[in-house]
Parts: structure tokens; sequence; C-alpha cells
């Protein structure tokens, strides 16, 4: 316990610490300019000494003559830079927004429309800012430190609470959650693949005071493909629900885009396809603890996606994934009928989207601020959570092949 406390005061710190950078960028941006030029007439010296005293480094003195005179005279050079990629991104998140509009148009959702206006914006915002990245470098400059400012809030509070023991276990209602980047997230799964020999040593148990144990996810990671990005799936009564674009036929941009397909399965048979079909992927289980209310919630947005639901055979799908899954596990295939997930597509009607129109409602603070929601995000919310003193995590395991190895 007091590990755990420990890790969410060094999390206070780090909060206070950014809270501190970010204000002190807001309110004096030229010293970011100047401390640049500091920084690049340093490192145009250090060239100029390897020169004296390491002529043999041909490279490193070439690297840090330029980056030295580049830096000293054009300061303002990385921040313009990190606007033209904060430009690019928003533009990329724009242009997903627009393809969530026309999936949900095609589909006939009644909300799309608000779509359409936040995509609109969004290519309109990041195009602007593309254009002239050096000329947008002031606000940009102050959107970045509010994000941080918001982010290092949430960091203090975070650990305030935990500190002082506050318990929410049994707290129904959601709150924002102020996570990292979306591309940042991304990449957290397969970063966790290089630590997971320490991971596997032993499994993380909580006390459960008398709860029922009804629900567990499971987020997979993979060296391969799109399994580096990581998937959620949820298993309520060992009964697992997975969602994806399974239908190999209907799919376009690598798998990117296609029908939205959900299965069931029993879930020991699941684990020990996943094991053996990518001997080289990892299933973190994280299993929580539901009340009664909490429970009556999931049972009620599962009875709600099936009633979207229509059976779905396999008849033309040799050799892929769901296949093979049928093969061994005997699982059911659907498509839906009706409603936003008639369609997958990767960035935003997704595996994870799913999961959380499950599990949300019971009280998981993962609605990202941006809309957006990864199996990064998840995987660094139950790792969160299963150290808090009062968690809803009542249990860790992770499941790798007998075969795995780095």
């Amino acid at each position: 316990m007091y590990k755990n406390k420990f890790y969410f005061f060094i999390e206070f710190i780090i909060g206070f610490i950014l809270l501190l950078i970010s204000l002190f960028i807001l309110f004096h941006p030229s010293m970011m300019i100047f401390s640049m030029r500091i920084l690049g007439i340093i490192i145009l010296f250090n060239g100029l000494y390897m020169v004296w005293k390491q002529r043999n480094n041909k490279t490193g003195i070439i690297l840090s003559l330029f980056v030295g005179i580049i830096l000293s005279l054009f300061p303002a050079l990385p921040f313009t830079l990190f606007v033209f990629l904060f430009a690019f991104y928003i533009c990329i998140k724009g242009l997903s927004q627009f393809i969530t509009y026309y999936l949900y148009k095609q589909n006939h959702i009644s909300y799309r429309f608000i779509i359409l206006l936040s995509s609109l914006f969004l290519i309109n915002f990041g195009f602007t800012y593309l254009l002239s990245p050096y000329i947008h470098l002031y606000q940009t400059n102050i959107i970045i430190c509010i994000y941080l400012i918001y982010l290092a809030l949430s960091f203090i509070l975070k650990g305030i609470r935990e500190i002082i023991g506050e318990n929410r276990q049994n707290q129904i209602k959601r709150r924002i959650h102020v996570s990292l980047p979306v591309i940042l997230n991304a990449l957290i799964p397969r970063i966790m693949i290089d630590y997971i020999n320490e991971k596997l040593e032993t499994p993380s148990f909580i006390h459960t005071d008398g709860h029922n144990i009804d629900l567990t996810v499971f987020i997979h990671v993979s060296k391969n493909g799109f399994g580096a990005v990581g998937h959620v799936d949820i298993s309520y009564q060992n009964i697992v629900y997975a969602y994806g674009a399974y239908d190999d036929l209907s799919n376009h941009l690598l798998g990117a885009i296609g029908d939205g397909v959900l299965f069931e399965v029993d879930e020991s048979s699941y684990i020990d396809f996943c094991l053996k079909d990518d001997p080289q992927s990892v299933i973190f289980a994280y299993t929580l603890q539901l009340n009664h209310q909490q429970t009556q919630l999931i049972e009620h947005n599962i009875q709600s996606l099936k009633q979207q639901l229509l059976p779905f055979e396999l008849t033309h799908h040799q050799h892929t994934y769901a296949k093979r899954l049928q093969e061994y596990t005997h699982a059911q295939f659907y498509k839906f009928k009706k409603g936003r997930f008639q369609k997958y597509f990767v960035l935003t009607t997704n595996c994870v989207l799913l999961a959380d129109s499950i599990i949300g409602t019971s009280g998981i603070d993962i609605i990202g601020i941006n809309g957006m929601i990864s199996p990064g995000s998840y995987y660094t919310y139950f790792e969160e959570e299963a150290r808090k003193e009062y968690s809803r995590v009542y249990q860790k395991k992770i499941y790798a092949s007998s075969s795995y190895h780095l």
C-alpha cells in the first residue's frame, strides 16, 4: 500500500513541476526562443571543441556544428516544426471525424451532423496552421500550455485523492479523463512488450470485501501489424465479447474500415486460441469488482447491443483469423443491423468504443477529452487503477505463450 501511495505522491510532484513549467512558458514565451538560441551556441561550441579534441569523430562534429548553427541563427525553427506536426495531427483527426460522419450517414445515425461540424472545424483549423506555422506559433503555444496545465492539475488532484485514500469504488458518475495525446497512447501497448519479463513475474491481487467478480477487461498486445497498437475485449460471466473488422471480404484500407463484426466465445477457449494463434502476443487481464447497480447497468448494455445483432456466417472466409477462431473455439459471429457499430473504423468506431459502451456507465473514468480512446488509454487506466487503495480492479493476470520471447 505504501509503495502505491508513493507512486501517486510522485505523480503529484510531476504534476506540480509540469504546472510550474507550463505557467512559465505561457507567460514568458520569448524565454523559450532565447533558451533555444543559448542551447544552439552551447552545441556549436561543443562542435568546435570536438574539432580540436576529437577529430576522428567526423559524424559528431558535422552534426554538432550543423545543429548549433541552425539553432543559433533560427531559434524558432524547432517550435515552427512542432506547430507543423501539431497542425498535421489536427488534420488527421479532422479527416478521421469526416470518415466517421460518412459511415454514420450510410447507417442513418441521427447525431452525425455534430461530427460533420467537428470535422470541418478541425480540418480548417489544421490547414490554416499548416500553411503558416510560424505565424501561429504564439497561438499554438497557448493551446499546448492550456492542455499541459489541465494535464498537470489532473495529476495533482489524482495524487491528492489517492494519498488521502478517497473511496470511489461504487461511484457511477463518469468524469472527463485527461490523458496523454492519442499518438503517445497508441504506442504504449508496443512499449510494454519491452518490459514484459518484469510484468510476468507475479499477478496482482486486491482484497474484494465480498464483491461479486463478474467482468474482465482483456488488453491484447503483439509485435505484429495492428497488434502493436493493441486490442480490447470484454468478458462477462466467462463469455468474451469482441468487436472488429472480422469480415475480410468487406474490408478496405488494410482492414482500417469494414463491416463491424461482434463475436461471442468461451473465455478459456479464446485465451488458449489467442496464445496459440500468435505466440508473440501477450494478454493483460483486469478483473473488476461490481456492485449490484453496476452489474445491472452492464447487463442492460449487453442486452441493448444484442438487440442490434444479426447472425453472420463465415461461408466464404477460408484461412482467415475469424475462420481459425471459429474452428478452434466454436465462436458465434454477428453483424449489426443498426447503430453506430455497423461500420468499423480503426480510429473511432473500434474495439475500445464497443468495450466502453458496455462498461463505461459503470463508472470507468476514461472518457477521452478529445473523444478518442485507444487500447493504450485503457491499459494506462487499469494499470493505475490497480495501484489504488480502493480499486475497482480485483485481480490482474498476464497471459503469454510458453514459447514467448523478446
